[in-house]
């Protein structure tokens, strides 16, 4: 029981954090499979490793979200300093607009029928004319 709830305490600190940092300098399923599940939750995740320590499984992510890093003793500060910044810049930003009746009706008829929030409905339009219309 004790195990059932530090997993699940790990996993609800995972969907409250705004960014998650991982130190992968020595192998850990664990660890792995956490950042699998914050890449999953959309959070930008660090994973940081000492430079004689090099995690060649995580290079294998590809994700915007994702940074691996190499740090040593000297320059940990400065390596998590520049870290978070491009972490904070990769945050999802709440964005609100006003929409008809006619047009929320219609979006709140959409998403119950597919199972899917308001807002990742209208994500998924706009990743689509994206797509159309990328040069």
């Amino acid at each position: 029981k004790r195990q059932n709830n530090y997993y699940s305490y790990k996993i609800e600190n995972i969907k409250k954090a705004d960014i998650c940092i991982f130190d992968v300098s020595y192998h850990s399923l664990g660890i792995g499979y956490m950042i699998q599940r914050t890449l999953e939750e959309g959070k930008p995740t660090i994973a940081l490793f000492h430079k004689d320590n090099h995690p060649i499984f995580l290079e294998g992510i590809e994700d915007e979200r994702f940074s691996l890093i190499s740090y040593d003793k000297k320059n940990l500060r400065d390596v998590l300093k520049k870290a978070l910044k491009k972490a904070g810049d990769l945050r999802d930003k709440r964005f609100n607009f006003f929409i008809s009746p006619k047009l929320l009706r219609y979006i709140d008829k959409i998403s119950k029928i597919d199972g899917i929030t308001k807002s990742v409905f209208i994500r998924n339009l706009i990743v689509e004319h994206m797509r159309r219309n990328s040069t």
